[in-house]
This record gives structure tokens, sequence and C-alpha cells, in this order.
């Protein structure tokens, strides 16, 4: 099976430059983190995961790879794009406790896989429910799970606890497994006890029905909203030079100044049924826009982020939406890109976007609601 990607590890302490020793993890827990989200919006997910792993003040953290969905044509690994010491944590300021961070399928050949054989195992049928052979390719890249298994299982014959974060989730997910994971406990977020994990000899955690779970702070007791349970993540410049080149070949025409300029985040698809004029009107789109442009210091260029539209419909209304920009004195700018090259697509587009002055996006999209968190460190990427 494919080996797993690893940004940094503590294991020991090690000293501040006041000489105080800084606290590291001392457990022995290793946590499993159950199904990702898609792959515009499993940064949410890895925020969950790195909660709870600073919660159990756990040695490792193992999360999946982000699904690809709609946007790639294969699974992307966050790993690969975030600095290390940025999501090695959950808050700084509360603790400097931290953990390795690892993927379980690291480069895992996902090509003609659905989404429930890339997450619980291949089984004898393909995308159409037809009977087919399982592939050598399959069987060498095996499924998310898959590797989980073998990887516990090759580590210890310990006990496995299964911590429930929505109603029958372990036994949901263990029985997707193939083959069948077996968890010996089970227990909800409110019994979370480091302590009392380790005294009962686990050494391996599971979150199963993780996606649609929100954690509830400590402290004020409900959840602190998207994003905000650990500090954001950076991404490696890599990825910033990549949205620079996608932007550069895309506006040869205009040049854009990023100091001039504002992305909007414009979702469409099943957002232009919900209500939002800034979303289902292109023209209030654009009267939206020109005021946050304004608001931000009289900006002139509009860097629009959506899905190259397909529909006609779709279409017109973004030609609409760039015609009012222009009569509002602003220049509409957009970046496209070749899936099959550009698998991680999705990051290189929130790249761009941070690299501008102002963003504006579309109310409840985790992906523009990312963007907005991660904005608040422009002054690191520029």
């Amino acid at each position: 099976s494919s080996s797993s990607s690893s940004s940094s590890s503590s294991s020991s302490g090690s000293n501040n430059d006041d000489g105080t020793d800084e606290k590291t993890s001392s457990s022995g827990l290793t946590v499993f983190f159950g199904v990702a989200g898609g792959e515009s919006n499993c940064e949410f997910t890895m925020d969950k995961g790195r909660w709870i792993a600073d919660r159990l003040k756990a040695k490792k953290l193992v999360i999946p790879t982000c699904d690809h969905l709609f946007h790639s044509d294969a699974d992307v690994d966050l790993l690969d794009y975030m600095i290390p010491d940025t999501v090695n944590h959950c808050k700084k300021e509360e603790s400097s406790n931290t953990f390795e961070l690892a993927s379980w399928n690291h480069n895992v050949n996902t090509h003609g896989l659905s989404t429930a054989e890339r997450f619980f195992g291949t089984n004898d049928h393909n995308n159409n429910g037809e009977n087919v052979e399982e592939s050598t390719e399959n069987e060498s890249n095996p499924s998310h799970h898959q590797q989980l298994v073998a990887k516990i299982e090759d580590a210890s014959q310990k006990k496995i606890l299964c911590v429930q974060v929505g109603n029958g989730g372990c036994d949901w997910e263990g029985k997707q497994f193939t083959p069948k994971l077996e968890f010996d406990s089970v227990i909800t977020q409110a019994q979370l006890n480091k302590e009392e994990i380790e005294s009962k000899g686990y050494e391996y955690v599971y979150v199963a029905g993780v996606f649609d779970w929100h954690p509830q702070d400590d402290k004020v007791k409900e959840w602190p909203g998207l994003f905000k349970m650990c500090d954001p993540p950076q991404y490696q410049e890599k990825l910033f030079n990549e949205a620079r080149d996608s932007i550069k070949k895309y506006n040869a025409d205009h040049p854009i100044d990023p100091e001039k300029t504002l992305c909007a985040h414009w979702r469409q698809e099943d957002f232009v049924g919900k209500g939002d004029p800034y979303v289902y009107d292109p023209v209030q789109g654009a009267k939206i826009m020109s005021e946050k442009a304004e608001e931000h210091g009289n900006l002139k260029d509009v860097l629009i982020l959506t899905n190259d539209p397909v529909a006609d419909e779709d279409k017109q209304r973004l030609e609409t939406l760039k015609s009012e920009l222009l009569s509002h004195g602003l220049t509409p700018h957009t970046v496209h890109h070749d899936k099959l090259k550009h698998s991680h697509d999705v990051f290189v587009d929130k790249a761009a976007c941070l690299l501008m002055k102002g963003f504006i996006g579309t109310r409840s999209s985790t992906f523009s609601q990312s963007i907005a968190e991660m904005h608040a460190l422009r002054d690191k990427y520029i």
C-alpha cells in the first residue's frame, strides 16, 4: 500500500526563546479522522480533526485526502500544499501542543472508483452497478479505509476506540469497511477524556460521522463556526506561484495589480435558488461587488471565481455580470483550469483570491468562508 504523507512531528519537549519548556504531545494516541469533505471544503474537515487531536493531546492525526467530486479528476492531499507548522497544532495562543499530521491515503490511484469505493473499499461492481472483476490497479491502490484497516492492524493488536460524533456513525462506517472494521468500544464527544482512554489501553482512536459534526468550544459551550476552531492554515508558496501564472495567462490583455483588485467568489449552480440576490441576480451581484470594491479603497478590477458555466443560462448570467461590472467602471477577470493538469485547481483559485487586496464571497459557502478566514493573514502571503 501507499506510504502516508507526513508533516512535522513533535514528540519531545523543546525550549522557547525564554528558556522555558514548550509543551508537546505526551500521549501515545493516534487519531484517525473519518470521511473527508469534497475538494472545495475539506479544509473544514481538517480543522475539526486538528481540534480533536489537540483536545486528546494526540501524538498523531491521520486524515483522508480531499474527495474529488466536481472540480478535479483525482483526490487531493491537503498536506502537499499546506505549510506544516501552520497545521500541526490547533490554537497557538492557547496551547503549544503539537502533533504529527499525516494522510492515510497519500497518492492513492483513485481513477474509476466511486466515492463509496474510495472511502470504504472496492466491490465487485463499477460505477454503473455492473458486475466486473476487480482490477489489479485497484487492488494495488486500496481505498482510504482499506489502508486504514491495514495500518491499524499492522501497527498494533490493541483495542480500537470509536468516537461517534453522528448518530450511528461508528456502526455504519465500521460495516462499510472492506474488510469490516471492528471497534472495541464506542463513545460520544462528551465522553472524550485523554486519561481515561489511555488507562483502558487504547492507542488508536477512530472518529466517525465527522463531516456534519460541529464541535463545541469548551469555554463558550457552542460551535464557534466554520474554520474558527483552530488557527487558519497557510498555503505553501508553490500554490501562489501557480496562481500568479494562471492569472497572468488568462489576463494578458489587462494585467492584474493585486493591490487594486477585488476577488469575488460567485457561486452559481445550486446556490442560484437559495434566495441571495448576490447570486441569482447578476445585476445586483455586480452592484454589491462594486460597493465592496469602493469599500476596500476604490479598487478597479474584479477577479471572479466561479465554476466555468456549462448551461446556456449560466453562461448568460456570467456575461451579464461582466457587462454590469464594466458599467460600474470595474474590469472583470477570470481564471480557468485543465482538470487533467490541475487536480488541485480549487486551492490555486483560493491562493489567487488570497493575493488580492479585497474579497467578497457567497453567503453560506464553505469555500468562501475558508478564504475569508485565511484572507485575514494576507500580509503573510505578499
